[in-house]
């Protein structure tokens, strides 16, 4: 009995070598959360994979791999799927020990790119590399570097806590001691230790988050791939969340990969982010300089006497792009920030009356938007 019988569902051998009394299930719709397990050998070290996969060194032994300066580094990659081009010619590159954000609407090829970084998929042209490796090449000792959590967990609910990291700990085989020391500082770690005896089914979906992450955490990566990592979450699991991320980053020096649809997330977390739309690379910088390289901007404008007159006169006006508001206030999106001094004279020059001005702080859901809506980039 094998890994691939427990793709099948047949797993009671695993059950057995580790002295569980419940029987953990597998089927087909799950397989996509264990893709560790194509990454690696089977625990129990049976003949057919020996036969077909043999046994590699536990990667938390081996030595470390040199040094990098570019966690990913992707040069004019491209993939094409019949009739499809899904990853149309992207470039970026991300630094060791950050938090990179890949956003996009659904469809954009953010799955997409994350399988080629792991080696799933290889580039119809260009170039990936991650950890200074050639992921078509090397594929499978990049995946042994990396912890991915994606949307659903994948833990076996029948299993308590403790099990789930005992079982995954296996895979990646690791020693007794060495599960045992690991899985207790990251239980400790997340604030599971309490419920560690308890059935993940009975948790709640913050703690299997919590849970998801110390799994991927117990080889200890070099490169963290998170997948919508708060979603479902309530605001407290968030926070807490957000503050194990940026402690994996800031004290453990971790690469952490993030796709969200969450903006508020992406702007508070990353140090940089890229923004995908049918498979392009629209843009890549720092919230901030997303932010400061907007174009547009936007003015709120306090007063006196706006009248329809001037809304009309303003909406048809060539700097402006949008406005509204009432007699006492004036929301402007205009093409330029330096418009606004001669835009103020157009105010006044209408009979109004303006007390204060004030430019409206642009934010990366605004810049986001922006850019996805924009029909230059279909």
């Amino acid at each position: 009995m094998c890994i691939y019988d427990m793709l099948n569902g047949k797993i009671y051998a695993l059950r057995t070598g580790l002295g569980l009394k419940t029987r953990p299930y597998v089927n087909s719709s799950r397989l996509s959360q264990l893709y560790l397990l194509s990454a690696l050998e089977c625990p129990l070290n049976c003949s057919f994979c020996s036969q077909h996969h043999p046994i590699r060194p536990n990667p938390t032994r081996e030595v470390g791999l040199e040094m990098v300066q570019y966690a990913i580094r992707a040069e004019g990659v491209t993939f094409e799927y019949p009739g499809v081009i899904a990853v149309d010619h992207i470039s970026f590159t991300v630094p060791c020990g950050i938090i990179f954000g890949l956003l996009g609407p659904n469809g954009a090829g953010k799955s997409t790119t994350i399988r080629l970084l792991l080696g799933y998929a290889h580039p119809t042209s260009g170039r990936v590399e991650v950890l200074g490796m050639d992921p078509g090449a090397r594929g499978t000792e990049i995946r042994e570097h990396v912890g991915v959590v994606f949307d659903q967990d994948g833990h076996y609910d029948g299993l308590t806590g403790e099990q789930n990291l005992e079982f995954y700990a296996r895979v990646w085989r690791l020693s007794k001691t060495e599960t045992k020391n690991r899985s207790n500082e990251l239980l400790n770690r997340f604030g599971l230790w309490d419920h560690r005896k308890e059935q993940v089914g009975t948790w709640s979906r913050g703690m299997r988050r919590k849970l998801a992450l110390a799994r991927a955490l117990l080889h200890r990566p070099e490169l963290l791939i998170l997948d919508e990592p708060s979603a479902g979450l309530d605001p407290v699991a968030v926070s807490i969340l957000h503050q194990e991320l940026l402690t994996l980053v800031q004290k453990d020096g971790m690469t952490v990969i993030l796709t969200t649809h969450n903006m508020a997330e992406a702007e508070k977390l990353c140090a940089s982010v890229g923004v995908l739309k049918q498979g392009k690379l629209l843009t890549v910088g720092s919230p901030n300089e997303l932010k400061t390289s907007r174009v547009e901007a936007s003015f709120q404008l306090l007063g006196t006497n706006f009248s329809p007159d001037l809304f009309s006169h303003l909406s048809h006006h060539p700097l402006v792009s949008a406005v509204k508001g009432d007699s006492g206030q004036l929301h402007l999106t205009i093409t330029s920030e330096t418009s606004i001094t001669e835009l103020i004279k157009v105010v006044l020059e209408q009979g109004g009356q303006v007390s204060e001005v004030m430019r409206d702080r642009s934010s990366l859901e605004d810049v986001y938007m922006a850019l996805v809506e924009d029909d230059r980039h279909d």
